[in-house]
């Protein structure tokens, strides 16, 4: 049965500071073990375009108290991820509040 990983990779970010500075993104990979994970990570078109490394792996096995199990997802609608973009920040504090 398939495990659910998190790899983090480093790429150097050309377009900023001349390259000097790594930027990051993690990776969410279905697969039997570490290896597996590690060459599924590798063979996506992401990861060769930027030169992409890996830095480290996680599997998770459960998280905050929920085992995770994965199935095979039939096709359908429903999207493989959902995404927030921006986030309002509730109690905010005053301007007058910060000093």
């Amino acid at each position: 049965m398939p495990k659910l990983f998190l790899v983090h990779c480093g790429f150097a970010n050309t377009e900023l500071a001349g390259g000097v500075f790594e930027g990051h993104v993690d990776y969410f990979v279905a697969a039997e073990d570490f290896d597996e994970a590690r060459a599924r990570t590798r063979a996506l078109p992401e990861f060769k375009r930027k030169k992409m490394h890996i830095d480290g792996f996680i599997q998770l096995n459960h998280v905050d108290g929920y085992v995770l199990n994965l199935r095979k997802k039939p096709l359908g609608d429903e999207p493989a991820m959902v995404t927030q973009k921006g986030f309002s920040f509730r109690g905010k504090k005053k301007k007058a509040d910060l000093n």
